[in-house]
């Protein structure tokens, strides 16, 4: 946590403490018993003490880090105008209640007179820890006495047990003048809040002095998330419980934040904060799932809000809830298609995909797009496209489907239907083979005339006649 220094008119600087180290996880609760104590004497404004001097409505807040309601060399807000320069505090007390960052309002009468004083008690945790204060120095044009975001832990997290702080004139900026008076012009264009510390009619004792002292501190008890069933079938709803470390006398308002993960914002319901009755350490509430179309485990986390002052974050703050789908998944996809040309059609196959109930195939040609009008659904892992153009390229893809939805699409495949070459008619297969039946008969006649005429030429062996 950053830590905010007290504000002192040191020449208009504005003096920051060191930062403070990390809170501690379980926080806890500090009584501080405030004095406010006027010191407007002869010895703050040489020039001496006008008559009626006094100091107006001690207004402020206890508040967190993450806001700042004044500091020197800001523009002063409608609301610090307004206490500056009359001493009302209807607008500055609106402008505390608007922040989200402020605890408690402190709105304290200061006794009349230059040495008035007020004493009150303020509680402090260590989520809002800081104290802006300020008054109208009465009667003048625009100045005030004040503190800005003082924290009231030390630089180790721990409660100062007493603080002691000399509170300086500041002008708003808001108004002219240089005397004690109310009626004056105002300032065009407006200004800065601006130390007058030493300036004008001020010297450099204090104005005023706020003091702090530890009455009681109280460690709070933390809260803790937790969800089940984790992960929970979509459809049915988690219950969150938030859990204390010890119980309390009063009914504590737990606020929660729904954040979406992988799921969208329909898939669950809300659950806006967890009651935990007094006396007990833990409430729940429900969380409804919606069961949508989708197949996939989705995630959202259910965390603390802005927690009341009487508790702090324990651990764990948050809790990630798993939405478990409990369809089907979808079948895989198809592997490579084995594509056959026939006349005029294509026959497809593939292997079988595990868990397919059904098979869409889509068909198209040239630079067409997929298409409905060219699909057709199957049951078995074969398709046959009939009435396509011989001669055409296609190109083919299928996806298997069952109750978990559609699987993706196969890789393409391509085919060209042709028509078949004609085969020879049977009466003409005939002829030809007598054609070549005659033709072998002759060649045989001539080559056995050839043979006997060889025959009788042949002379007789032993010197014998022919005959």
């Amino acid at each position: 946590m950053r830590r905010l220094g007290v504000v002192l008119a040191a020449g208009g600087v504005l003096l920051l403490a060191p930062p403070a180290a990390a809170q501690d996880a379980g926080g806890s609760r500090a009584t501080y018993e405030v004095t406010f104590q006027g010191n407007w004497t002869s010895e703050s404004t040489p020039g001496g003490v006008v008559g009626g001097a006094h100091f107006t409505t001690l207004i402020g807040a206890v508040h967190s880090d993450d806001v700042t309601f004044w500091r020197p060399g800001g523009r002063a807000s409608p609301g610090v105008e307004e206490v500056a320069e009359t001493g009302g505090t209807s607008r500055f007390r609106s402008e505390l209640d608007a922040s989200p960052h402020a605890a408690t309002v402190i709105s304290e009468g200061v006794a009349s007179g230059g040495t008035g004083s007020a004493t009150f008690s303020i509680d402090v945790t260590t989520d809002h820890p800081l104290v802006t204060l300020l008054s109208m120095i009465g009667p003048s044009p625009d100045w005030f006495v004040g503190i800005s975001g003082r924290s009231l832990l030390d630089a180790s997290d721990q409660w100062e047990p007493r603080v002691e702080i000399d509170l300086f004139p500041y002008d708003a900026g808001t108004e002219e003048g240089d005397e004690f008076s109310l009626s004056n012009p105002a300032t065009d264009p407006q200004g800065v809040i601006t130390s007058i510390r030493g300036t004008g009619p001020f010297s450099n004792e204090p104005m005023a002095r706020l003091t702090f002292v530890l009455a009681a501190t109280e460690a709070r008890p933390t809260v803790s998330l937790s969800a089940s069933p984790d992960p929970v079938d979509e459809g049915s709803p988690v219950t969150v419980t938030a859990t204390l470390s010890q119980a309390l006398a009063d009914d504590v308002t737990i606020p929660l934040t729904l954040t979406a993960g992988t799921a969208e914002p329909d898939d669950y319901g809300p659950l806006e904060s967890i009651v935990v009755v007094a006396g007990s350490t833990a409430g729940t509430g429900e969380v409804a799932t919606a069961d949508d179309a989708d197949h996939d485990d989705e995630t959202f986390t259910v965390a603390l809000g802005g927690l009341p002052p009487s508790v702090a974050a324990g651990v764990p703050s948050s809790v990630e809830v798993t939405i478990r789908d409990t369809g089907p998944a979808p079948p895989a996809r198809p592997g490579p298609l084995v594509v056959t040309p026939g006349d005029g059609m294509l026959e497809v196959s593939w292997a079988a995909v595990p868990g397919a109930e059904s098979y869409a195939v889509q068909w198209k040609s040239g630079s067409d797009e997929y298409s409905d009008a060219r699909q057709q659904t199957v049951s078995t892992p074969s398709a046959t496209i009939p009435g396509l153009i011989n001669g055409v390229v296609y190109t083919v893809r299928v996806r298997a489907s069952n109750a978990g939805g559609d699987g993706e699409w196969s890789e393409e495949a391509t085919g060209t239907p042709v028509q078949p070459v004609p085969a020879l008619p049977a009466a003409g297969a005939g002829l030809l083979g007598v054609l070549l039946a005659l033709l072998g008969g002759r060649r045989r006649a001539r080559c056995g005339a050839r043979g006997r005429l060889v025959a009788r030429r042949r002379p007789a062996t032993g010197g014998g006649a022919l005959r």
